[in-house]
């Protein structure tokens, strides 16, 4: 059993949800999400079933941040994002982002498919430009970008 560490698992629900989640509101989270507090001496350790449900309770609270769920419905969203292709597609990028927490370093021409992996959000390599240009950047499609550079731009695409 693949386990994560809870830290990671809150940056990137962080990253789901478009903003900062403050430590109240990520024990609010594995309550519902019916996660055990984590024991002192151990620290924080999630399993992939734990993530996927912290990551769609994410997901919806960012469709609806001042609604209350419940674990049953965090559950039947995971069984309806399974059922649909683009929604299916979603839950597979944002649950395998905990797993693939060192970003590797890539080129322009394959920024849109890293960030969409890391994401989960489908990106145009036209809005890559319009992003670049609008921060006083320059994109290219021959450049390789760092994992600092790729933190950058998915900085960028939550703002």
């Amino acid at each position: 059993m693949l386990l994560l560490p809870g830290h990671e698992v809150m940056e990137k629900c962080a990253l789901v949800y478009g903003r900062a989640i403050s430590d109240r509101t990520w024990r609010t989270w594995k309550r519902v999400c019916e996660i055990p507090a984590a024991h002192p001496h151990v620290g924080e350790w999630l399993t992939e079933f734990q993530t996927k449900c912290l990551l769609v309770l994410a997901y919806l609270k960012k469709q609806n941040p001042w609604k209350h769920y419940t674990y049953e419905q965090v559950l039947v969203t995971m069984a309806k994002l399974r059922r649909k292709k683009e929604q299916a597609k979603f839950l597979d990028a944002i649950a395998e982002t905990p797993v693939n927490t060192l970003v590797q370093p890539c080129y322009g021409r394959d920024l849109h498919k890293t960030l969409e992996r890391l994401t989960g959000c489908d990106i145009n390599p036209r809005r890559l430009y319009r992003i670049a240009e609008r921060h006083g950047q320059k994109f290219s499609k021959a450049k390789q970008y760092s994992t600092k550079q790729i933190n950058w731009w998915i900085e960028k695409l939550g703002a």
